[in-house]
């Protein structure tokens, strides 16, 4: 599934979105200190440890949800939330607290992609690459 979050009209930067008391978990960089207000169906997916899929980001505003393996009839689309974490650029880091029940759960999923990415070599930090 392609969605392409640069045709979204209205953006904020981190003072107005701060300012605007908007509580939202849709809040998506796209780049040049600007974000918007994802309500793709991408944007619904949940978080897995274990993933069936995954986002490849073409730029930061336009991205792919793409299967890594074949998925079953009504089987629940997951990807993994630290793997998509590229707008840390105001460094404040989240913490989830994850239930996703997946033999490989991690317990606690982190925002820091960069943390991320110096850990990948690791078990409990996977970065699947397309291609």
């Amino acid at each position: 599934m392609f969605y392409d979050l640069t045709k979204i009209k209205k953006r904020y930067t981190l003072k107005e979105i701060e300012k605007s008391n908007v509580g939202s978990e849709h809040w998506e960089y796209i780049g040049r200190g600007k974000y918007v207000l994802d309500f793709s169906y991408a944007s619904y997916v949940n978080h897995s440890c274990d993933p069936n899929a995954y986002v490849e980001f073409k730029t930061l505003g336009k991205r792919y949800l793409i299967a890594l393996r074949p998925i079953k009839k009504g089987e629940e689309i997951t990807k993994d939330y630290a793997l998509e974490a590229v707008d840390q650029i105001d460094n404040e880091t989240w913490i989830l607290d994850c239930k996703c029940g997946s033999k490989n759960c991690r317990k606690k999923v982190s925002g820091d992609f960069s943390n991320c990415q110096r850990r990948s070599k690791r078990k409990n930090c996977r970065i699947y690459l397309h291609g």
